[in-house]
């Protein structure tokens, strides 16, 4: 085989290996944050009910704060029916009474339904923290392994990249500007074998007599239709 064409054969295998792992390692920062989308969710349920608890604590100060103030009103009322001087008098001062009466039973009514709600809330509270800390538990293990394995890719991406840099001390240097040339413009596939008289690569067919020249790999032979570096595989 021809040295340059055994040559580009590999270092069309390294590059595609090249290729392979930084695509591999560029998806994993990615993946860990959609990890991370999944933690902020929740965090973000978690938050959103210690704002409803809040407010729940909020709303019940100021109802109980209306009753305080109605208990006040109530006394003052009950206590001018001992300076009532006639039956219409006394029936107002009783009216108001009972009016003031119907207000703090509804105060109290919606302090109780606040209470319940609050209780309801802060068991809510109470499973989403839960939930919570497994999910971090399980960020942390996942975003550990895809950090490791991010190690993993750089150390072969590294290999390969130093294969790489052996070849080109030795390969011929117009021969390998071509070459990177036409992987830059097919995809990153510039060496391709052929099969049947087919390119592999654009699939167009060639002449018998091109297909019986490529077969003995004695020199390199470039594909008529996609410009690719053509060879035959034993």
């Amino acid at each position: 085989m021809n040295k340059d064409l055994k040559l580009l054969i590999s270092l069309q295998k390294i590059d595609s290996k090249i290729s392979e792992l930084a695509e591999a390692e560029s998806k994993i920062p990615e993946e860990i944050e959609d990890l991370l989308s999944v933690l902020k969710g929740i965090e973000e349920e978690v938050n959103n009910v210690n704002s409803e608890i809040e407010e729940l604590k909020k709303s019940r100060k100021k109802k109980e704060g209306d009753v305080g103030v109605e208990n006040e009103n109530l006394k003052k009322t009950k206590l001018k029916l001992t300076d009532v001087k006639t039956n219409k008098e006394y029936a107002a001062i009783l009216t108001e009474i009972s009016t003031t009466e119907e207000k703090i039973g509804r105060a109290e009514d919606e302090i109780l339904e606040i209470m319940e709600a609050t209780e309801e809330k802060n068991s809510e509270h109470k499973e989403k923290c839960e939930k919570l800390k497994l999910e971090e538990a399980k960020f942390n293990k996942e975003k550990e392994v895809k950090e490791k394995e991010m190690q993993r890719l750089q150390q072969l991406l590294d290999e390969e990249l130093e294969k790489r840099k052996e070849i080109e001390t030795v390969v011929n240097k117009e021969i390998l500007s071509e070459y990177d040339r036409t992987r830059e413009v097919r995809g990153g596939v510039a060496v391709i074998t052929v099969k049947k008289y087919v390119c592999q690569g654009c699939y167009m067919s060639m002449p018998p007599q091109l297909f019986n020249d490529i077969k003995a790999n004695n020199e390199i032979t470039y594909c008529s239709h996609c410009g690719r570096i053509l060879y035959r595989e034993d």
